[in-house]
């Protein structure tokens, strides 16, 4: 589970690609956050949209380059979005 004290131990310089995989399990707790720690899941957020770049360095541009970009925008997006939705539901 996700605990509100581990979102502040973020640093700013970090590459927080890591955290991906973990976005399901936390799909819950963050949508519990968003009632009372809106900010804290709004960074989580940006943390991993900003660490996207480190995905894609050292891959030429091209094709491939603007798939795995929208496969991962993409992605991000789709467990926002759920996050949201859990509590517009409320």
């Amino acid at each position: 589970m996700l605990d509100e004290s581990f979102v502040e131990l973020f640093d700013e310089g970090t590459d927080s690609t890591y955290l991906f995989k973990f976005l399901g399990d936390w799909l819950p707790r963050l949508e519990s956050m968003l009632k009372t720690e809106a900010l804290s899941v709004k960074y989580l957020f940006l943390k991993i949209a900003s660490s996207l770049g480190n995905l894609l360095f050292g891959i030429s541009k091209g094709e491939k380059k603007e798939a795995l970009s929208a496969f991962y925008y993409g992605l991000l997006g789709e467990k926002l979005i759920t996050t949201i939705q859990a509590l517009i539901m409320l």
